[in-house]
C-alpha cells in the first residue's frame, strides 16, 4: 500500500471514528458512501472500530479519579476550596509517602527511619542550643553575662 493509500486510509478511518463519537453510528452507509468494501483491510479495520464502540461503554472517571491522575502526571496538588478534604492536604501527601516508603525493602526502610531519626535530633540539638525558638540566642547571653 502506497503512502497516500495509508494516510487516505488513516483519514477515512479518523472520520469513521469522529462520527462514531458523534453518535452516527450507521457502518453501511459510510462503508457505501466512501466505496470501502467489507472485506478490505479498511473495511475490516472500521468494523473493528464499530464493533469496540458498541461493546466498551463510556466511562466517566470519578473526581478523585482524575484529581490523583493529575497530581501524580503533573506532581502538582489540587485544592479545591468546597472540598473539605482540602485542609489536610499536608496529611494527604504525608500519607502517600508513608505508603511509599511501606513498599520499601526492610533495609531501605531502616535506613530511611535512622536517617530521619538522627535529623530530627539533629535539628532538636540545634533548636536548643542556638535558642531559635525562644527568639533569644542562649550563646549571646552567656557572653552578655560574662
Amino acid at each position: 500500500m502506497s503512502d497516500f493509500g495509508m494516510a487516505n486510509s488513516e483519514n477515512l478511518l479518523s472520520i469513521y471514528t469522529d462520527a462514531l463519537l458523534r453518535g452516527q453510528t450507521d457502518l453501511q452507509s459510510f462503508l457505501q458512501e466512501h466505496n470501502i468494501t467489507f472485506d478490505s483491510t479498511l473495511g475490516r479495520l472500521v468494523r473493528l472500530a464499530d464493533y469496540l464502540y458498541t461493546m466498551l461503554p463510556y466511562v466517566k472517571p470519578s473526581p478523585e479519579f482524575v484529581e490523583s491522575l493529575y497530581e501524580e502526571l503533573v506532581g502538582i496538588e489540587v485544592s479545591d476550596s468546597k472540598d473539605w478534604f482540602s485542609q489536610f492536604q499536608f496529611e494527604r501527601q504525608l500519607e502517600r509517602q508513608l505508603e511509599r516508603f511501606r513498599h520499601l525493602p526492610r533495609p531501605m526502610q531502616l535506613a530511611a527511619g535512622l536517617t530521619i531519626t538522627a535529623g530530627f535530633f539533629w535539628i532538636a540539638s540545634r533548636v536548643r542550643r542556638e535558642g531559635l525558638l525562644s527568639g533569644t540566642n542562649d550563646q549571646d547571653n552567656l557572653e552578655k553575662s560574662a
